[in-house]
């Protein structure tokens, strides 16, 4: 729901000992975290993931009922997309973030980074599992190349609204 904080950041940076990162005069507390980079966010994120282990939103195995996916429990299971909101949100308020369809991320797929020149995705990426995945292809972390150009009854996209003036 919010930005990881410098509170939270600080505990990490304690434990790891890794540099306190700097707040630029804006205050730590409650502050959202900055003067990050990408392998700093990383490894954050990994750190958490090894202390909680969990896969899904709601724990580490697939629970019944959590999500619509081939043996999720629910009752769309591999036969089509539930509506919108069919199961409970994330701690921080987010709908089917696994399963129900695949979603694409602005990410391209690459193993070894963009060829030279390239201006736009012939492999994109996609998260979440669908509604005809298995639960071990929700875990929230993994990420599957598909083909940019073929539309799929199994995926879709989810919309992030930034306010006003907020960097892209």
């Amino acid at each position: 729901r919010y930005e990881v904080t410098f509170a939270e950041y600080d505990q990490f940076t304690e434990a790891t000992g890794r540099a306190t990162r700097n707040d630029m005069g804006f205050g730590r507390g409650d502050r959202p975290v900055v003067d990050v980079d990408w392998f700093d966010a990383a490894l954050y994120a990994a750190k958490l993931h090894t202390e909680f282990g969990h896969n899904y939103s709601w724990g580490v195995v697939p629970e019944p009922n959590k999500a619509n996916c081939q043996d999720c429990g629910s009752q769309w299971d591999a036969q089509m997309s539930a509506p919108v909101g069919s199961f409970e949100p994330n701690l921080a308020g987010v709908y089917d973030m696994h399963g129900n369809v695949w979603e694409w991320t602005t990410d391209c797929f690459y193993e070894e980074g963009p060829p030279e020149g390239e201006t736009h995705c012939e492999v994109g990426v996609i998260r979440g599992g669908s509604w005809d995945s298995a639960a071990d292809k929700m875990i929230f972390w993994q990420r599957a190349p598909r083909m940019t150009h073929y539309p799929a009854g199994d995926v879709g996209f989810r919309l992030v609204l930034e306010s006003a003036g907020s960097a892209n």
